[in-house]
């Protein structure tokens, strides 16, 4: 059936077509323009080196563990025990020290007999008292003089020791005491006679008819301030220094160490003056040779 189409109506086949769309160019699309930021203006500041890596030390080690205990106590654990090794090591120490001293350096002696009076124990042949010296060891032979007071071992009787004066030294001529007569030595040890030593310098025999003695070189005479009593070098010649012992320089008197005196009497001194001629101590040209 035909509808009738009313005026002013337009039909669906009377509508005017859309125009085709227009194709775009293949041209690919601009990219937006972008205007640049304007940059701060700045001083880069100094840059600091990258630090380097430290190696730390390592860490000290712990010590290895200490070896177990013995069960066993040991000898210087004990208090007791090191109480006595102490006092034992000190006791050795100063003995070693003592002897030392006693040999070397200084030491005391006790004058026996009345030989040495009365310089020294006037009342040995009284009372029996006699007194004690200090004897410097430490002293050399080389330095006496006449006068000295000396301690030698003695050369008739081995492991005895004696004191006496010095008289004469090596190169003096000695005038013999009056005691008795002269004999050649080794006649008259021992016996109270005069004994008179050859001195290699002369005649021997020379020597006991003049009535003196030269005393050799590295000798001394010696002889007791109690002349009458006294056994010395008027007996068994002059001794070598290598016998002497030390040189007495204190005494024990009145309760307190005093200087030696010599208390002789002038007579005496005069007497034991016998040093005909003093000598030099000088090496004889003789032994140079």
């Amino acid at each position: 059936m035909k509808i009738p189409s009313k005026p002013g109506l337009k039909t669906p086949g009377s509508f005017p077509k859309a125009p085709p769309p227009r194709s775009k160019p293949n041209a690919s699309p601009s990219p937006p323009q972008t205007h640049p930021r304007a940059q701060p203006s700045y001083t880069p500041r100094p840059t600091k080196p990258a630090p380097q890596p430290t190696t730390l030390p390592r860490p000290p080690q712990p010590p290895p563990p200490p070896p177990p205990r013995s069960t066993a106590p040991s000898p210087t654990t004990n208090p007791l025990t090191r109480t006595i090794l102490r006092t034992a090591s000190s006791i050795f120490f100063a003995s070693i020290t003592l002897l030392f001293v006693r040999d070397n350096v200084v030491t005391i002696d006790t004058v026996r007999g009345s030989s040495m009076a009365p310089s020294l124990s006037p009342r040995s042949h009284d009372e029996g008292r006699n007194e004690s010296v200090v004897i410097d060891k430490w002293f050399p032979a080389r330095e006496l003089k006449r006068g000295d007071v000396v301690t030698f071992w003695k050369p008739h009787r081995v492991g005895e020791v004696s004191i006496k004066r010095v008289v004469g030294v090596s190169g003096d001529v000695v005038r013999l005491g009056d005691r008795g007569s002269g004999k050649v030595y080794g006649e008259g040890t021992g016996t109270g006679k005069r004994v008179a030593l050859f001195d290699g310098l002369g005649d021997a025999d020379a020597d006991i008819e003049a009535g003196t003695v030269v005393v050799p070189h590295g000798h001394i005479w010696v002889e007791g301030d109690n002349w009458r009593k006294s056994y010395d070098s008027n007996d068994f010649g002059p001794i070598s220094k290598a016998l002497i012992d030390g040189r007495a320089v204190r005494v024990w008197r009145d309760g307190w160490w005093r200087g030696l005196e010599d208390r002789r009497e002038e007579r005496d001194k005069v007497h034991a003056g016998r040093v005909v001629k003093q000598g030099s101590s000088e090496l004889p040209a003789a032994f140079l040779e």
